[in-house]
């Protein structure tokens, strides 16, 4: 989940990082830890910035984009309508970019499955409707992610992400996969090219 507070912090970090009379002011903070903070806060930019930016938010209809925070609260902007709202400490909002998928083996991340939809609809709206019978949900979603667990995710689970999946390519936004997810495959594909 993200919240205000870690929102705060990781701003509190980057500023510092940047800025080097704050740095030079903290001898306990060695420059491994410098350069590990720098690291991190480096890979999050690196990821999936649309999926780490755009939250669900419990009692809120539809997917919100992270615009500003302020304090106490995030500023939030609707993909359906741009109206920009509140989000508060006590609500529950959820990062897309940190929601995976159990499998039989492991957990599938958001953006693979986002990715594999995309693929099977060649970048149209889901051809199942989020009002389907389960039956015809499960089955859908078994194109999708063979291996789902079909004990830990649920129908409702389902309508969720086709309708998350609409609602962004609704947005035009359709790039899921980390930028550092596809410099990785890119590498893999050129290994075999050579190999071959």
């Amino acid at each position: 989940e993200i919240s205000c507070s870690l929102v705060g912090s990781e701003m509190c970090i980057r500023d510092s990082i940047r800025n080097k009379k704050i740095c030079s002011k903290l001898p306990k903070i060695s420059d491994s830890y410098t350069t590990f903070a720098a690291q991190k806060l480096n890979t999050i930019r690196k990821q999936s910035i649309m999926l780490k930016t755009i939250l669900s938010i419990s009692g809120k209809p539809g997917l919100f984009k992270l615009v500003s925070h302020g304090k106490n609260m995030l500023i939030v902007e609707s993909l359906a309508d741009k109206k920009r709202v509140p989000a508060y400490a006590k609500d529950k909002v959820i990062s897309l970019g940190d929601i995976a998928i159990y499998t039989n083996e492991a957990e599938v991340p958001l953006h693979e499955v986002l990715t594999n939809v995309k693929n099977k609809e060649n970048g149209q709206q889901a051809s199942v409707s989020t009002s389907a019978k389960p039956d015809e949900l499960r089955a859908y979603f078994a194109e999708i992610l063979p291996n789902f667990d079909r004990e830990r995710v649920y129908p409702s689970d389902i309508k969720k992400l086709i309708s998350w999946y609409n609602i962004l390519i609704g947005a035009g936004l359709t790039e899921f996969t980390p930028e550092e997810s596809a410099i990785e495959e890119a590498s893999v594909k050129e290994t075999k090219k050579e190999e071959a």
